[in-house]
């Protein structure tokens, strides 16, 4: 059995599994910031990882198998048979290329310790368990507070502009003791506010 961790920002979301061909999960619910009971891991726990990452971890798992085949052979470039193109930076990556997110392999002796997912403002990681202090992660780790707040929704409030127009503004806390007072970031969105809000959760989880 391997135990994968998935990371956003630098905040622990979810434990795979990987036992065999069976991948089992366990998910931090945010609202509560307890972890759930392991289960099966489903499409419909992939689609919430897609919408932090932008990325399938199921597919990353199932095309696993293939990516090793290539890098233990340490080609400076290679292409699965579904078209992914890779190329080798400095002997420990692949780097995904011709994609919009691409997916980049870290590995060691032929086998991947974990995956880098960036984005425009964020990155996520895939990484084997006790494998963190190898990442990015052990610069988060250092710098940045271990507590992680649950996600409280406190209501929408409506902000009026100068020119009379009312802005609909969900209000998210985090869950603290007493009425300490918190920083507050302002995001704002042309389009529908309750659209995937979860990637905004990490500023609330910090506290």
């Amino acid at each position: 059995m391997t135990q994968w961790n998935f990371y956003f920002s630098g905040i622990l979301y979810g434990k795979i599994k990987e036992e065999g061909d069976a991948l089992s999960l366990e998910m931090l619910d945010m609202e509560t910031g307890e972890w759930a009971e392991k289960s099966a891991f489903t499409e419909e726990e992939d689609a919430f990882f897609a919408g932090l990452c932008n990325r399938s971890i199921l597919e990353f798992f199932q095309e696993k198998e293939e990516y090793e085949s290539w890098i233990s052979r340490e080609p400076a470039e290679f292409e699965t048979k579904s078209g992914e193109k890779f190329t080798n930076r400095r002997g420990e990556s692949y780097f995904q290329r011709q994609r919009k997110f691409p997916r980049d392999l870290f590995y060691e002796n032929g086998k991947i310790y974990a995956v880098y997912m960036n984005a425009r403002d964020c990155t996520s990681v895939l990484v084997k368990d006790g494998w963190e202090k190898s990442t990015i992660l052990a610069k988060w780790m250092e710098n940045m507070p271990s507590a992680i707040r649950p996600v409280k929704f406190a209501g929408t409030f409506y902000v009026v502009t100068r020119d009379g127009e009312k802005l609909a503004t969900d209000v998210y806390l985090p869950g603290m003791p007493g009425d300490e007072k918190v920083p507050a970031v302002l995001v704002r969105t042309p389009y529908g506010k309750g659209n995937n809000t979860a990637p905004y959760y990490r500023f609330v989880q910090r506290g």
